[in-house]
């Protein structure tokens, strides 16, 4: 059962999502998100009826969802709802501690938390460094991988419904979870200040140096030494494309961001960049890269999406260059007041290019010989 929801998972959910989205991009963002909540509760609902965990099978509808070029709309527009439902979990997680049996236990939990930690940190540092990664990057991944997983505590709850563990093996485990979560934070800055130590330990020998993940980003041509520009554009209609052609022409690495998905499969099969998503989204706007880019295109034919957008942009990335198409002046001045570098308005556009073209055309017909009278 579990390997039929995963086959038709990887076969069906991209063509539902599909028409969820719409085809032409007219898609409602609202019918996408409420078919993924859908799709996350069915799933816990069918790995009960087949014996499993509920939450397994949300597990597995989430890790169905990530694999979709929808991923990144997915999860801004639940970052929301993620939020809440992450405070009442932790929540939960606290009414559920025990406080009399830490207290009554407090050695032990002394001694398994570091036993804990340093067992985790040291497996994991391990692991990554043998397969391929700089120490450095290990020693960080171990760190901050180290505490005990949320789904510890499912496998506690269904040990101790089976009768496996007792109330006070239950209570001191779920402590050990709780003290290894609180120290997350604490793990994550020490593995950014312990870093430097690692330089010095050379990368596993058995990975060769021509892996994908040991060699650099690439480098345009003819700009060698220098590190590639990156730029996002939001918007493939007639102008995004106009401007990725130039930007292509120039060897300049860019990003589309596009929220018609039929776009979005016809590009990815010419192998361009493109993330299906809402740039207005910090979370899309992450996976465009925006934490690297050295300007952002605003293309899209929407006033209100293009002022939410140059807002978020701003709040995540306040160097980076951005321009944007607004329709009237009046929208021109907002963008300015709220973080555009460049504003190319239409309407001031097709005025000054309708002048030249009329003039031209006027021109054109003062030069050709009158015609000749009737007779």
């Amino acid at each position: 059962g579990i390997a039929a929801l995963i086959v038709l998972g990887r076969l069906l959910l991209p063509r539902l999502l599909m028409e969820a989205a719409g085809r032409g991009g007219e898609g409602s963002p609202e019918v996408l998100l409420v078919l993924s909540a859908a799709l996350a509760l069915g799933a816990a609902m069918l790995t009960s009826q087949l014996g499993f965990s509920a939450e397994l099978g949300a597990f597995l509808a989430g890790f169905l969802l990530a694999s979709t070029p929808f991923r990144h709309q997915i999860s801004g527009q639940l970052a929301p709802m993620r939020d809440l439902l992450m405070a009442v979990f932790f929540t939960v997680v606290g009414l559920k501690m025990d406080l009399q049996a830490v207290v009554a236990h407090w050695w032990i939990l002394a001694l398994a938390l570091p036993a804990l930690l340093l067992l985790k940190a040291a497996v994991i540092a391990l692991v990554t460094w043998a397969g391929g990664a700089t120490a450095p990057v290990a020693a960080l991944c171990g760190l901050a991988l180290c505490q005990a997983g949320e789904f510890t505590l499912v496998i506690l709850a269904v040990a101790a419904d089976q009768s496996i563990l007792d109330a006070d093996t239950r209570a001191l485990l779920i402590a050990l979870v709780v003290l290894s979560l609180i120290l997350t934070p604490t793990l994550y800055g020490l593995a950014h200040r312990v870093r430097p130590f690692f330089a010095r330990v050379p990368t596993a020998s058995w990975i060769g140096a021509s892996a994908p993940w040991r060699r650099g980003p690439p480098v345009p041509a003819g700009d060698a030494g220098t590190p590639a520009r990156h730029v996002i554009i939001a918007g493939f209609g007639i102008v995004g494309r106009n401007l990725a052609e130039h930007f292509a022409a120039a060897n300049i690495p860019f990003t589309i961001v596009e929220l018609n998905p039929a776009t979005v499969r016809r590009q990815r099969r010419l192998g361009r960049s493109i993330v299906f998503g809402d740039i207005t989204i910090p979370e899309v706007l992450a996976s465009a890269g925006i934490e690297r880019a050295d300007a952002v295109i605003l293309t899209i034919p929407d006033d209100d999406a293009t002022m939410r957008a140059c807002r978020a942009i701003r709040e995540i990335a306040p160097g980076v260059f951005i321009a944007v198409r607004t329709t009237y002046l009046s929208r021109a001045i907002q963008a300015t007041e709220l973080g555009a570098d460049h504003v190319t308005v239409e309407e001031v556009v097709t005025a000054q290019d309708m002048a030249k073209q009329v003039l031209a055309r006027l021109a054109q017909r003062a030069r050709q010989p009158a015609a000749a009278a009737p007779a």
